[in-house]
């Protein structure tokens, strides 16, 4: 079983922003990864949304308009899926609802609106029918407005144990048997990466391909270094 301690000793190059980020992300079940991104999505409120009037919204403001604009139907369905959330996160141990959720795709089709939602509100878009006072009974329930981050972090960390394991970061697709999933996020790191190169839409930013270079994540899978390490991660894996 892989350790989920991060080695932080001066045996890996990695930056001072990194290692700050892996000391967030340790032991770092997936609740307490949760509560991370709940951390960085209160910051969001605090900013200032693109595109709003110079006045922020106020609570009441919010409240008020909510009545104006939701009738006692729409509240109730409302909240009715919040109830659902909720016993979710009892049931499950924490609040990140899968995009597909068999047991209650209503539910989960709740959870993507409101993100949604959240993100046209940050933009200053009226036709958002997400509020502050909506945000706020959200935040205290532990809603995750960024699905995708938090995962993200969740496969680097794992991509960190396994650098510790083998000492490289190029992941064979039988491999990684406790990480199900991980060569493929690594492979799709790549694409993404050429595809921000190019100047077109990817998922990869400046600062999460920092953090991949610091634990020495590689780019080109195509030279005889990269291609001996695959190799040996292959038979050490047949071997256990």
């Amino acid at each position: 079983m892989i350790s989920t301690k991060f080695n932080l000793s001066g045996n890996n190059s990695l930056s001072q922003d990194s290692h700050a980020q892996l000391r967030m992300m340790q032991p770092n079940p997936l609740s307490l990864l949760c509560d991370v991104a709940i951390a960085d999505s209160s910051l969001l409120l605090k900013e200032k949304p693109k595109g709003s009037a110079s006045r922020p919204i106020s609570l009441n403001n919010s409240a008020n308009i909510a009545g104006k604009r939701f009738n006692s139907f729409q509240e109730k369905k409302w909240n009715l899926h919040l109830e659902q959330f909720r016993t979710f996160k009892k049931i499950h141990g924490h609040p990140l609802v899968p995009h597909t959720f068999p047991e209650n795709q209503h539910l989960a089709r709740w959870v993507k609106r409101q993100r949604r939602q959240y993100k046209l509100m940050l933009k200053g878009q009226t036709s958002s029918n997400m509020t502050e006072e909506r945000v706020d009974i959200l935040n205290k329930e532990g809603f995750i407005w960024d699905s995708h981050d938090i995962i993200w972090r969740e496969r680097f960390k794992q991509l960190f144990e396994y650098k510790n394991l083998y000492g490289h970061t190029r992941v064979p697709s039988s491999c990684c048997k406790g990480h199900p999933g991980l060569a493929n996020w690594v492979k799709c790191q790549r694409r993404q990466h050429k595809l921000f190169l190019e100047g077109k839409r990817s998922s990869i930013s400046a600062e999460r391909t920092q953090l991949l270079n610091d634990v020495g994540f590689i780019w080109e899978v195509n030279n005889k270094r990269s291609s001996e390490d695959y190799d040996i991660a292959v038979k050490y894996c047949k071997s256990t």
